[in-house]
């Protein structure tokens, strides 16, 4: 038998990567790109507003809505008013039908468009503390400077605990799949000024934060 308990919670509303996602599920392909983005804010926006807003919203926890999408983003905030805050999700490459890569978005000039419409970055936690030639934890980069510049917030992803998802220097033994020192990891970004992470472990997560 376990207590009941009530703790804070923040919620990420995942849209991800709506436009790819919208096209693979017409058959005829034949939609602008500006009616698939029409249609996907347009869908994330009514779910906002039925989970999130108003007196008979069914979720009372704080929600950020994440996508990898910038237009999504700015479709969200500036046609359909999406007041929740947005974070702008970032790995290799670049967004989908976007020719510019994530990596000029994440650039000081980037995160200065950014700012007028996403309230947090959420970048491969890779582009904030990069492994070293060896595979070890190198050191942090001027992300998490440039996006507090803004006043945006960091949350990278993702955190796991196996050795096979770790920097060689954080792990234990050379199986794979046993657990490895992600509390040091999380320790390093905690110290590096991420605001929050994403992790296949939040009781981690939350230890990590009470050791800091």
């Amino acid at each position: 038998w376990w207590p009941l308990i009530e703790i804070p919670m923040l919620i990420f509303f995942p849209s991800d990567n709506p436009q790819r996602l919208w096209r693979a599920g017409r058959r005829d392909g034949r939609e602008s790109a500006a009616r698939r983005r029409d249609g996907c804010a347009g869908a994330v926006s009514a779910r906002c507003r039925a989970e999130f807003a108003g007196p008979s919203r069914r979720c009372r926890a704080p929600v950020f809505v994440q996508s990898f999408e910038a237009a999504n983003l700015r479709e969200l905030r500036t046609a359909h008013r999406v007041k929740a805050p947005l974070v702008f999700l970032a790995g290799a490459g670049s967004p989908y039908n976007d020719p510019k890569p994530y990596e000029q978005y994440l650039a000081p000039a980037g995160l200065r468009e950014l700012a007028g419409i996403v309230d947090g970055i959420g970048p491969e936690k890779g582009l904030v503390i990069p492994r070293a030639a060896d595979g070890s934890l190198g050191t942090p980069t001027s992300l998490i400077t440039d996006a507090h510049a803004q006043g945006r917030r960091v949350h990278p992803y993702t955190f796991r605990a196996e050795n096979q998802f770790l920097p060689v220097n954080l792990r234990n033994g050379t199986v794979p799949a046993e657990y490895g020192r992600i509390l040091d990891e999380l320790a390093a970004y905690l110290a590096a000024g991420v605001d929050g992470v994403f992790t296949d472990h939040p009781d981690l997560g939350v230890l990590a934060r009470s050791l800091a």
